[in-house]
């Protein structure tokens, strides 16, 4: 018995030194990823790895995690190491699987072939605003050895843009009413009919709501997540998934779509129209904005908007911009105070609906291109304060219905081409009481019917071609004061009875007659004692006589 108690205590020593032994060596060992041309994965030294590793290779799946590179014994995980180990990746082709609702992604899967595939659903989020019809073609229950691509139908759903009632206001262009409660009474909203992802402008833009003394000017709608108010600025197709409730806003009549402005380098309390986007044919420009003083019109400010008819501009406008009004096709009559000071260059121009115009008696003169194109436009009344000076180039160009004007004694320059093809235009009323000095060229070049003239004395200059194709010119009466007539200035005046040179002509340019039966009287008809700037065919060459007189002739 002792002896077996002796062998028991030594075996109990000896299995404890063992375990010591143990106990006191490591049990990690160094493991190796292999990745064949996958994402590297740092070697690490570890007792167990809980979890398959990651990485990825472009157009491949990971398919396992091996222990030899022939991939016979797959790893599992977690996966205890006994000793130093490689982990080999194995790759398989990826496939992708792509579902698509009408043309549109909604969801791509990578796939190995033979992987056992579920039907896929779209999700309310994937179907916003439509209705699912299902998929055109079936979904196999294994991945094939291919990329595929699975196609849905799908429909819009109609919804109701609906607009608030009140007792004074009505609408027009609407499809119809919806009934519905709101807070316990029954209501009868018109709407019009949407449908998600088509536009929807044109509908919205043909209902017109009015109220009156006001201008609508857009709509509002309730967010209730900001439990707030806000401008509703419509996309171009419809993409809400419920309908909505509409606020008219209105601003005083007649200011619809004006947009208003610092004026540059002025810091006092004044602003600018510097802008418009309205849609109604009355505009009354107001004389305040945000407490601040309307002092101008900028330039460009109304230019092309061809809804405008009427136009009217407060006391407290000074300055009309450049082209301010350029392209206002029906624009009719414009209201506007002696306030006015500066009318810009082309600030009316092709406002070809345009009938009559007084010019406040302020501007000192019509700049060039002002009235330009203004073939509807009968009537012009200058200023009679005496400070008006100038009529700039092509200021009244091709308005052919004005047919009486009647000059500002003050005047001093007409420009070139200021009225050209002012057919309707017969004659000057009151052009001899002006002070008028020169005539600038082509000034009334194409006044077919334009039949007298008669130049105050202040008159010096007649430039080229002033009075070219006025083949209805019957009386040209200047003054003795005159000194240059430009070249081709009387050309094709065919009925032109007589004209007689003052000896204080120094200049006459070529072709100043040609092409008229005009008697031309002269201070002598010794050429070589005509002044040396008369041009040699400044007479009646090419016309039916030839003929001129001296001015002795003409006096007796």
């Amino acid at each position: 018995m002792k002896k077996r108690a002796l062998i028991v205590i030594i075996l109990l020593i000896i299995f404890g030194s063992f375990m010591v032994a143990c106990n006191n060596s490591s049990t990690s060992h160094e493991v190796v990823f292999v990745v064949d041309g996958g994402t590297a994965i740092e070697t690490v030294v570890t007792d167990v790895i809980e979890k398959a590793p990651e990485t990825e290779k472009n157009g491949f799946l990971l398919a396992g995690w091996y222990l030899d590179s022939e991939f016979t014994y797959k790893a599992s995980f977690p996966h205890t190491v006994l000793g130093v180990t490689n982990l080999y990746a194995k790759w398989e082709p990826a496939y992708m699987l792509t579902y698509r609702l009408n043309g549109e992604i909604i969801r791509s899967e990578s796939h190995i072939a033979g992987d056992i595939l579920t039907t896929f659903t779209p999700t309310a989020a994937d179907i916003i605003g439509r209705e699912f019809n299902g998929w055109l073609s079936s979904i196999p229950s294994i991945m094939p050895a291919q990329n595929l691509v699975i196609d849905g139908a799908t429909t819009s759903k109609s919804y109701k843009i609906c607009f608030e009632t009140a007792s004074d206001v009505s609408y027009t262009g609407y499809e119809g009413l919806y009934t519905t409660t709101d807070n316990m009474v029954t209501v009868n909203y018109p709407y019009i009919a949407v449908r998600f992802g088509y536009s929807f402008r044109t509908q919205l833009n043909a209902v017109r709501a009015t109220r009156d003394r006001y201008d609508f000017d857009g709509w509002t709608y309730y967010d209730s997540e900001k439990s707030e108010r806000l401008d509703y600025l419509p996309t171009d197709t419809w993409d809400n998934d419920k309908n909505i409730l509409l606020r008219p806003k209105w601003v005083q009549f007649g200011t619809q779509g004006l947009v208003f402005s610092k004026i540059p380098h002025n810091d006092g309390p004044y602003v600018m129209v510097s802008d418009y986007t309205g849609i109604y044919e009355t505009v009354i420009i107001p004389p305040t904005y945000e407490g601040k003083t309307v002092l101008q019109i900028g330039a460009s400010a109304f230019s092309g908007a061809t809804n405008i008819t009427s136009m009217t501009i407060p006391s407290t406008v000074t300055i009309i911009g450049e082209n301010a009004f350029y392209g206002c096709t029906n624009i009719v009559s414009v209201s506007l105070t002696n306030s006015i000071e500066t009318i810009g260059k082309g600030a009316f121009a092709g406002c070809s609906s345009l009938l009559e115009f007084k010019i406040p008696e302020k501007v000192v003169a019509v700049q060039a291109l002002t009235f330009a194109d203004c073939t509807a436009l009968t009537k012009i009344e200058f200023p009679t304060s005496g400070n008006f000076l100038r009529i700039d180039d092509q200021a009244f160009q091709n308005n052919v219905s004005l047919f009486n004007v009647v000059l500002p004694i003050s005047l001093k320059v007409i420009g070139k081409y200021a009225f050209e093809n002012c057919r309707t235009l017969t004659f000057f009323d009151k052009i001899t009481q002006s002070n008028l000095q020169s005539i600038g060229d082509g000034a009334f070049r194409g006044c077919s019917n334009l039949e007298r003239i008669t130049f105050p004395s202040t008159v010096t200059m007649i430039g080229e071609e002033a009075f070219k194709d006025c083949e209805k010119l019957l009386q040209l009466s200047v003054q003795e004061n005159i000194i240059s007539i430009g070249a081709k200035a009387f050309m094709n005046c065919t009925l032109l009875q007589r004209f007689s040179v003052p000896r204080s002509v120094s200049t006459i340019g070529a072709h100043a007659f040609l092409n008229t039966k005009t008697l031309i009287y002269v201070a002598t008809v010794d050429e070589d004692e005509w002044p040396p700037n008369w041009a040699l065919e400044w007479n009646l060459k090419d016309a039916e006589s030839n003929t001129y007189h001296t001015l002795h002739e003409l006096i007796n």
